[in-house]
């Protein structure tokens, strides 16, 4: 026992007051292996050893110069040189190939007319000989049709369409082949999709962005207002609660937010942050579009989480002009009058010059019908006294009266005598 009380333990005692047991160095137990250490399937799917196959060569119309070319292994010939389906490097098959490449690598004097038809012809043959149109690459998981949109080949979405390709088919990240038109400004290709009837205009990424709102963010040129047309979802909106017109405000992209508006875009739609369009167009400082959502009547005092307004927001981000343009006093407008007028504000009853009022549901006078005046068509109008005691405000009147100094108008007939002197 040592001076502080502890015993010395035996070499051959534990601390469970066992018996330890003497391990010889050659009967130590192995040391665990690193997961990266362990050979195995593990190891051996990280590297891609596929190779491309005559198939992928005829389909990419890749033309080796013959001293380069090399003689494939002859095992291989009925396996993998036969299938149509042949799996290459990253999963892509012949017709993914076909798909996205458009003629040879080396210059050809072919023409690219031509070119593309040749493609086309490829994608066609490989579909008679059973290429399958649903298959994904391994890592993005596109399909044949997503790549012609990626890399804007309409030939070849074109013909893919009329095999049966799927408008709808998502890669790892959701998005579909319209998702990757617009992404890639696939103009041919777009069109092709956005006509096509089995095309979800309004499906969404993995983020929920549909194609409107990716237009709209990207600003894309031409797609916001054809995907509108087309009745896509204007007030779609993704998984942070933002429409396209939030993207569209937020980017300073004028000609979508216009279109947006136009077409019955919330303008105070508010996202997950509880901020509206106006809000994300003052706090990037789009100054174009926070003024065309102002002219459209867009509230300026809707407040975020924080509540914070739209001014707020400007003037942290030292945005003066947009801070100037939200001071600027604002009401309610109607819309103008004829002659571009605006329209008249006086409280009821006030009289307005040359204004026509319109006659009040009261009686109206009524005349004997021996004492009636005659019609247009008559000859002789019949005078009538005229009184000034008019209920409501005076207003302008058909019937002119007569100068103080003018002479008396003849009696009506059968009417009472005129006394005498009564005429000079």
């Amino acid at each position: 026992q040592d001076a502080l009380g502890m015993k010395n333990m035996a070499k051959s005692e534990s601390l469970m007051g066992e018996v330890a047991t003497d391990w010889m160095d050659t009967e130590c137990p192995e040391a665990k292996r690193l997961k990266v250490e362990e050979p195995g399937v593990g190891a051996e799917d990280t590297v891609d050893c596929r190779q491309w196959t005559q198939h992928h060569l005829v389909a990419a119309d890749i033309r080796v110069a013959p001293a380069m070319a090399l003689t494939p292994p002859q095992g291989d010939v009925d396996a993998d040189g036969m299938d149509v389906n042949v799996r290459g490097p990253d999963g892509f098959t012949p017709l993914m190939l076909a798909s996205f490449c458009g003629g040879a690598l080396e210059p050809m004097p072919t023409e690219e007319d031509e070119a593309e038809d040749t493609s086309a012809s490829i994608i066609s043959d490989l579909i008679c000989q059973g290429a399958q149109l649903g298959a994904r690459t391994d890592r993005t998981g596109e399909t044949a049709l997503h790549l012609a949109a990626r890399y804007a080949r309409a030939d070849a979405a074109k013909r893919l369409l009329d095999a049966g390709a799927d408008t709808n088919a998502q890669d790892h990240s959701g998005r579909t082949p319209l998702h990757t038109a617009v992404t890639a400004d696939a103009q041919g290709v777009f069109q092709i999709l956005i006509r096509n009837r089995s095309t979800d205009l309004d499906a969404r990424m993995a983020d929920g962005s549909t194609a409107l709102i990716l237009a709209a963010r990207l600003a894309v040129e031409g797609m916001v207002e054809e995907l509108i047309a087309s009745h896509a979802d204007v007030n779609a909106v993704d998984e942070l609660g933002k429409s396209a017109l939030h993207w569209a405000a937020a980017v300073n992209n004028v000609e979508a937010t216009l279109a947006l508006l136009k077409n019955g875009a919330n303008k105070d739609m508010q996202d997950s942050k509880e901020e509206t369009p106006l809000f994300l167009a003052a706090r990037e400082g789009s100054y174009e579009a926070a003024k065309l959502l102002l002219d459209h009547f867009a509230n300026r005092e809707i407040t975020d989480h924080l509540d914070r307004l739209p001014r707020d927001v400007a003037q942290e981000r030292l945005h003066q002009d947009i801070v100037r343009l939200l001071d600027q006093p604002s009401g309610p407008r109607s819309p103008h009058g004829p002659h571009g007028l605006g329209p008249l504000l006086c409280p009821p009853g006030a009289f307005l010059p040359g204004l026509k009022v319109a006659q009040s549901g009261g009686k109206k006078s009524r005349r004997p019908p021996g004492k009636a005046g005659l019609g247009p068509q008559g000859t002789r109008g019949r005078g009538k006294k005229l009184t000034l005691a008019c209920p409501g405000p005076l207003a302008e009147s058909s019937v002119t009266l007569s100068p103080v100094d003018s002479l008396d108008s003849p009696r009506p007939f059968g009417g009472p005598p005129a006394s005498p002197g009564g005429f000079s």
